[in-house]
C-alpha cells in the first residue's frame, strides 16, 4: 500500500485514512515523493526507478549478451595517427 503525506516534526500527516484499526502496529518505508523532487536528482531518479517495479532477469541477461557481443577489441592506432 502507498500512501502520501507530509513531514511535520517526526509526525506524517497522511492526506488519506489507513484502513487499520486504532493502535495498529505497522512498518513503513519512508522516501521522499517524486513530485516534490526536482528533475535529475537523486532523489527523482530513486524515485522514478523504484516507480518502475522489478525487472525481469531475463531481459537482463538479454542486454547483457547484446552488450558482449558489440564490445571490440582496443586498437593499436589511434584515431589520429597517421597512416
Amino acid at each position: 500500500m502507498t500512501c502520501k503525506g507530509v513531514i511535520k516534526g517526526r509526525t506524517i500527516e497522511l492526506e488519506e485514512p489507513l484502513p487499520f484499526r486504532e493502535g495498529q502496529a505497522v512498518t513503513v518505508s519512508v522516501q521522499p515523493s517524486l513530485e516534490d523532487a526536482p528533475p535529475g536528482s537523486a532523489a527523482a531518479i530513486c524515485a522514478a526507478l523504484d516507480a518502475m517495479g522489478p525487472v525481469d532477469p531475463d531481459i537482463i541477461d538479454e542486454f547483457e549478451r547484446a552488450i558482449e557481443e558489440r564490445k571490440h577489441p582496443p586498437q593499436r592506432k589511434g584515431a589520429f595517427d597517421e597512416e
